[in-house]
């Protein structure tokens, strides 16, 4: 900015000044930021009389005659006093023909009444009032020393508004509310002459103070009070929960964890609502007798509403620690500056340390004696290079109410708060007011209102129960608590028909209807259901009795769909298992669930050894045909097709499913008829399944992610499409399959589907289910990027409530939102509720574990009894709640944001997975003395990784890391085997002996960072730095030492290793591999093959299988193999010599959709911006 333009600027320049703290903070952020304050003026107005008033009233104040602008020989802006002031930049405007009465409402829809100027209704008139504010906001010549503008509309015969605009860097809100004061004094000839503070003065006084005596101790000030020396300095009351915390730096601090809103927008969001006149007249008569109730209103009104705030805060955070912004304004602490013209007004932070048994009263002396100290230290805090701007997103402010002159109303005034994410600002005065404004981006106008109702609910309790502990004062009020319990699905009939007997009803109605297609077979519905029926005979005369078990180890097929029904037929309950799991973990389950039947697929080599052992009687299904173990084989074609008698009824048990269990062994989730036919009914009714003919089965049964598509297509009497494996395991085949087969639904697990859109031509059914794990904000804008119509359903719930319970429509606003997307739909007849530990409803915006109950729940587990898995409903007594163990985030809109857990489960591409069974499993290998599991960031999400301390005495030595995820492919299935094997000398524990997970992960992320740099010359392998040794639990001086132990690496020797170690490299998120590691070893896995696969199809242009990958895991295997492929290798060398990057971009950057989209409004196929 050049500001020197005359003789006369030019010569102020060279007696310019530096700026204040507060100006060069504005400066740094936005020097053209400025602020908007107003009033309503009722009554007769001379205009011209007024404009004198206002003109006077500036031209008292050096500042607002200041110019501002750069100078040689400084760095930075620097500003100077003009010898005149400027001529007043006026701005007038009638608005008598607008419609105004909305805005003159003495009660408004956002609270708003006659004191707040007019401008918080809706109309024509209040349309037309905000546009003109609007124009008078226009940028200010600064550099010239234009820094105010004013102006007057005409909204009436007798009323008008006057506005001020002025620049950020000469007023802030106290010093435009104070000018407007001034104004009124004038102009009603009530003012009087006095001497005014120059902000050329503070100026002065902050130089100074930078320099003074005290500068170092206010400085060491701030530094303890991060660290956590001023809740030290508080004594600790009787229940001893105020006390020392340990020592933390200022970048451990973080702002409250408030939830994200469903529809982001643009700009401020605003809500008002008057403090209730009952706590007014509570916390005045107090303030002003001297006493209160309990000592608490005693402290106050400002205090005692500024520790409620912070008490909410708290709460909505989990009682975590917490930094927050206190906006203060020193003119009240310094006679001599009342009244002054400028910016003194600072965001301080406070940061906390809640402790939820922690009296409210000790609370409140605690808040205010930070405040206390704060005041005495605060010219010290650095508000132009903050070391932390956490506390500016949740900010306390306060405001006295100036009495306003006759026929004026109390200004109002319009912050330029960029970088403030939620402030709420108390104006107090006759009517006190609660304002809470935000950024709309970060919060929404529910949120703000559900926000407000807390606070007042919040500061009821706390004037109630005074002495009692902060975590039994309960924000939720009435209101709340009634839209939290009504938030359940509808109420909606099933009937009494199993699955299996709506199947029977749709070979009735359409028999010729397509039911499944696998491998190139296709059943109609007649022929399924004559299947089905004829098996179940089978299987009773092989000694199938009600309420039996049969474990179907069988791949996906269309034999596995007729197994299903046939057992069902047979008023069994089948129990799923993969053929590829190790032999080991099928014989654990059998040996759990006892099954009275084990069907093998003749394509696997039929009846195997572990059946023999464990006494199951075992046969092989081949289509029409069933070979018993040792006795003849069956024709089912010559069976009764019809319905057998003993078919299962809604009570009776349908399948059985193990899930990953925390004891170290895995339990049976038990499943009724009546459940899943409450799931099919309810999810087919949320997300219109029906709509889709050709649902696509992409996933094991043995999880019930596919129980969607499975049990959705068939009770809808749709077709069930089959994909092979090779369709599943590669990008391009994957899309082949959706084009070729006519798919247009599917359900999938997020990371699967990530991986699978890598195909040169990528195909997208037009409804996709996404479940399993979280979906990713990145990855639903690449669906809609790829495919723009696409009906994309996030959907949630774990195996105990039946595959399902809560579903949400992605919008194109999600995908500007939080991260993770949201679950805003019940299903019918089924109830959630997020609880804290205490089972109460946690208000919205706060954290708490989701806990659902309906008729989906589960029968419990196979043959165990979990305590503490299934609670009762206290809001319904006599009813079973499950406790999911997920934590969620409620949403003021309505819903859910699921952000994590409250314990070490994790969900891996769509499996559930309990570390402690894999620690188990550890455990059992030669020489692991000690092993932790945990789940670490990786490429394509959350990775499995193990740290182990072997024996002492050397046992197991000869079998590497490498060798222990061998190992444990025998004993687990693959999705449970650790990508990365890591070895410490001994695993850090807390004082109380329990294993300290903090550290470990600590050094985890040490050792997988330094690992993620190795070149692809060097072995990586990772000391971690001695420093870890000083963390909590930890004793000596020196940290435990963690290694990845990889094969010895080599240099690519060609152009075509060198793009193979990069992809590979980029795909594990590390640099290069050696040639010789094993890309398994290194992380490695299935979807990160297609990936691999994919790319590697667009850099060469060469048609390779994914299987080519497992055979050869290494770079120079296969380099090797690409070389004697059947494909013209001459061009290797040129295309593989291209950056790999390359191949990121390359393809087409379409999908076609199937089966277009005319169903689908506008809003929902527009395409998210990027």
């Amino acid at each position: 900015m050049n500001a020197v333009h005359t003789p006369e600027i030019a010569a102020a320049a060279l007696a310019s000044s530096g700026l204040s703290p507060e100006q060069r903070a504005v400066a740094l952020a936005d020097p053209s930021a400025a602020l908007t304050a107003w009033v309503r003026i009722d009554g007769p107005l001379d205009v011209v009389a007024l404009r004198r008033a206002v003109e006077q009233a500036v031209a008292e104040h050096d500042l607002l005659r200041t110019a501002f602008g750069a100078v040689d020989g400084y760095r930075g802006l620097r500003q100077w006093s003009l010898p005149a002031t400027p001529v007043l930049d006026w701005q007038g405007a009638d608005l008598r023909d607008a419609d105004m009465a909305d805005s003159t409402a003495n009660s408004t829809a956002d609270g708003a009444d006659e004191r707040e100027g007019g401008l918080h209704g809706r109309g024509e008139g209040v349309s037309a009032l905000h546009a003109w504010l609007g124009a008078l906001a226009t940028p200010l010549a600064i550099d010239e020393g234009r820094v105010v503008r004013a102006g007057l509309a005409r909204l009436g015969e007798a009323r008008h508004v006057l506005a001020v605009h002025a620049s950020a860097l000469v007023v802030d809100a106290g010093s435009l509310i104070a000018l407007l004061a001034r104004v009124a004094g004038i102009a009603t000839a009530d003012a009087t002459d006095t001497e005014h503070f120059q902000y050329a003065q503070y100026v002065d006084w902050r130089a100074e103070l930078a320099s003074d005596d005290g500068a170092q101790a206010g400085n060491a000030y701030w530094q303890r009070h991060f660290a956590g020396a001023a809740v030290d300095a508080v004594a600790a009351n009787t229940t001893g929960a105020v006390g020392v915390v340990r020592a933390l730096n200022v970048a451990d601090w973080q702002a409250p964890r408030l939830a994200k809103p469903l529809a982001p927008r643009a700009g401020r969001v605003q809500a008002r609502a008057a403090l209730p006149a009952d706590l007014v007249r509570r916390l005045t008569d107090a303030n002003a007798n001297g006493d209160g109730d309990g000592d608490a209103s005693a402290a106050g009104p400002e205090r005692l509403l500024h520790a409620v705030w912070l008490l909410l805060l708290a709460r909505l955070n989990g009682f975590e620690p917490f930094v927050a912004g206190w906006r203060h304004d020193c003119r009240a602490d310094y006679d001599l500056m009342r009244g002054g013209m400028g910016l003194f007004e600072k965001i301080l932070p406070m940061a906390m340390t809640p402790r939820p048994e922690a009296r409210f009263s000790d609370w409140l002396a605690h808040c205010a004696a930070i405040a206390t100290n704060h005041v005495d230290a605060q010219e010290y805090w650095p508000v132009d290079a903050p070391p932390t701007t956490a506390h500016r997103e949740a900010v306390f402010g306060w405001r006295e109410a100036v009495p306003p002159a006759a026929g004026w109303s109390a200004p109002e005034v319009e912050l330029p708060e960029r970088d403030v994410a939620l402030s709420l600002d108390v104006h107090w005065g006759p009517r006190p007011e609660l304002v809470l404004s935000a950024d709309g981006t970060r919060h929404s106008r529910a949120a703000l209102e559900r926000l407000l109702c807390q606070f007042t609910t919040l500061l009821r309790a706390a004037l109630d129960h005074p002495h009692a502990a902060m975590h039994m004062l309960d924000p939720v009020g009435e209101a709340e608590r009634t839209a939290l319990l009504a938030w359940r699905g509808e109420r909606r009939d099933v009937g009494t028909l199993t699955i299996s007997q709506h199947v029977a009803e749709w070979a009735a109605l359409s028999p010729q209807a397509p039911a499944v297609e696998a491998q190139g077979e296709t059943l109609d519905y007649r022929s399924l259901n004559q299947r089905a029926n004829r098996l179940a005979r089978a299987m009773s005369s092989l000694g199938v009795t009600p309420g039996a078990l049969v474990a179907l180890n069988l791949p996906r097929s269309a034999d596995l769909i007729v197994a299903i029904l046939a057992t069902w037929r047979a008023g069994a309950a089948y129990l799923p298992l993969e053929p590829h799991w190790p032999e080991v973990r099928r014989k654990a389950l059998l040996a759990d669930a006892r099954p009275a039947l084990v069907l093998h697929a003749a394509s696997l080599g039929g009846t195997n050894a572990v059946d023999v052992a464990l006494h199951c009687r075992a046969a092989v299904l081949a289509g029409e045909g069933l070979s018993p173990a040792d006795e003849p084989a069956l024709d089912l074609c010559t069976l009764d097709a019809d319905m057998p008698p003993s078919v299962a009824g809604l009570g009776d048990l349908a399948y059985v499913l193990y899930t990953s269990g925390s004891t170290g062994q895995p339990k049976g989730v038990a499943i009724e008829h009546g459940q899943l036919l409450h799931y099919v009914v309810g999810s087919s009714a949320a997300m219109d399944l029906a709509a889709s003919r050709r649902w696509a089965l992409t996933s094991s049964v043995v999880a019930d992610l596919g129980n969607t598509a499975l049990f959705g297509a068939l009770f809808n009497g749709a077709c069930l499409v089959i994909a092979e494996d090779a369709d599943t395991r590669d990008a391009d085949a994957f899309a082949r399959f959706v084009d070729g087969r006519g798919i247009d639904a599917i359900k999938i697990v997020p990371s699967h589907l990530e991986a699978l859109l890598d195909a040169r031509s990528p195909r997208l059914p037009r409804t996709v289910v996404l479940g399993g794990e979280a979906a990713p904000r990145a990855l639903i804008e690449r669906i809609w990027r790829l495919a723009p119509g696409t009906v994309i359903h996030n959907h949630y719930g774990p195996t105990e409530t039946t595959v399902g319970v809560l579903v949400h429509r992605v919008r194109p606003s999600d995908a500007q939102g939080a991260d993770a997307l949201p679950l805003t739909q019940v299903l019918p007849n089924t109830r959630v509720h997020v609880l804290d530990e205490a089972m109460r409803l946690v208000p919205a915006g706060a954290q708490g574990q989701v806990h659902v109950g309906g008729p989906q729940l589960c029968r419990g587990y196979l043959g165990r009894e979990v305590p503490g898995v299934f609670v009762d409903d206290p809001f319904r007594p006599g009813e079973r709640l499950y406790r999911t163990g997920d934590v969620a985030q409620v949403l003021a809109e309505g819903g859910l944001r699921l952000i994590g857990r409250a314990d070490h489960q994790l969900k891996l591409r769509g499996f559930r997975v309990d570390p402690a069974e894999v620690e188990g499993a550890l455990l059992t290998l030669s020489g692991v003395r000690q092993a932790v599991v945990l789940g670490m960031p990786g490429v394509g999400g959350i990775e499995l990784t193990a740290c182990v301390a072997m024996a002492e005495d050397g046992a197991g030595a000869d079998v590497g890391l490498g060798g222990l995820r061998e190992a444990l492919k025998s004993l687990l299935p693959s999705h449970m085997v650790p990508a990365r094997v890591m070895r410490v000398d001994d695993l850090p524990r807390l004082p109380n002996g329990k294993l300290d997970r903090a550290a470990i992960a600590t050094l985890m992320a040490s050792a997988l960072t330094s690992s993620s740099t190795t070149t692809a010359t060097s072995t990586p392998s990772v000391v971690v730095p001695a420093a870890l040794g000083a963390l909590d639990g930890l004793s000596g001086t020196s940290g435990p030492t963690a290694s990845v132990q990889a094969a010895s690496a080599g240099a690519p020797r060609d152009a075509l290793e060198t793009v193979l170690s990069q992809g590979m490299g980029l795909l594990l998120g590390r640099g290069p591999i050696g040639i010789d590691e094993d890309f398994f070893e290194l992380g490695g896995h299935s979807l990160l093959v297609i990936r691999l696969v994919a790319r590697l199809r667009k850099l060469l242009g060469i048609e390779i299988e994914p299987g080519l990958v497992f055979d050869h895991p290494t770079v120079a295997e296969l380099a090797a193999a690409l070389r004697a492929g059947p494909w013209d290798t001459s061009g290797f060398e040129r295309l593989a010599a291209t950056d790999w990057q390359t191949s990121e971009t390359a393809g087409p950057q379409t999908a076609t959709s199937k089966t277009a989209t005319s169903e689908t409004t506008a809003s929902e196929t527009a395409t998210p911006s990027p």
